[in-house]
Parts: C-alpha cells; structure tokens; sequence
C-alpha cells in the first residue's frame, strides 16, 4: 500500500486524504492509516502558499496546520444535511427581499442598496438567482428619471 502511496505522491505534489481514501476502495487490502499520520509524513512543495481545507475543520485542527506547514489555511465549511434542504434554503421570500432592496433604495440610495442584496445573498437568505433578479429591479430604477421613479412608488404603494 506505501509502495502505491509513494507512486501516486511523485505523481500528484499533494497527497490528499480523498485521494487515499480512493487508492484504498481500489486497492484489494484495506491498511488504515490515521489522518494525523499521514500529515507527519506529508511534504508539502515550496511553491504551494496557501492550503485549502473544504469540510468542517475544527479550531484545533486549524492551528495544528499553520504550524506545522506555516502556510495560510483557508477553511470552507460544508453543509450537513439533506441535499434538498441545503440547495433550496432560502430564508426570504423574493417580494419581501426585492421589498427590502427598494426601500433601502428610496432611504439611501443605489449602493446601499446593493450592498443589501449582497449581504442578503453572503448571509444565504437569497439565492443567486433571486440576487440577480433583484439588482436588475435596482437598475432598471436607477436608470429611471425622478418623474418615473415618482410614478414607480405610487404604483408600489397602491399594490
């Protein structure tokens, strides 16, 4: 099992643990070998400056690899859950979003604006759909004269 672990590390610069796990469902011999272990052997090339960790990486794992490869960590949380429940979560509903964007609109402005959509969006309570949906309303009423705009609002107050 080394003798192919060693093979496939001159072969790829970083040894990963995904790829272990698939040398061992490939491989006839299961040989358990723990995560810990295979970060002491783990040799990282010189030109490598960042790591990135994508699953849920605890606080102490975190400091355990700065230090052992003074690199920067860079760790992306994975949801857990059913795959439809994660793809489909949406906490706003579009019209109380677009709500939301077009009155901070009137209160400040254009960017205030979008710089809501887009907290909306980073905080997952929109997706990215409903996001580019909402700054083409935005645009299109920035694009509007104040006349228009005048007319927009009493239109939106009396639906």
């Amino acid at each position: 099992m080394w003798s192919l672990l060693t093979k496939i590390s001159t072969v790829c610069p970083v040894a990963s643990r995904p790829l272990i796990l698939f040398v061992k469902k490939v491989s006839q011999k299961s040989l358990k070998i723990p995560g810990r272990k295979i970060l002491e052997d783990l040799k990282i090339n010189k030109k490598i400056r960042r790591i990135i960790v994508l699953g849920n990486l605890s606080k102490k794992s975190l400091v355990y690899l700065k230090g052992k490869f003074q690199r920067k960590v860079i760790n992306y949380q994975v949801p857990y859950g059913n795959i439809h429940k994660i793809i489909n979560k949406t906490n706003i509903p579009y019209k109380d979003a677009l709500r939301k964007a077009v009155n901070e609109f009137d209160s400040y402005g254009y960017q205030s604006a979008c710089e809501l959509t887009q907290s909306l969006y980073t905080n997952d309570e929109i997706n990215l759909l409903q996001k580019s949906q909402i700054m083409d309303q935005l645009v299109n009423v920035q694009m509007m004269t104040s006349k228009e705009r005048k007319f927009f609002k009493k239109l939106q107050k009396s639906a």
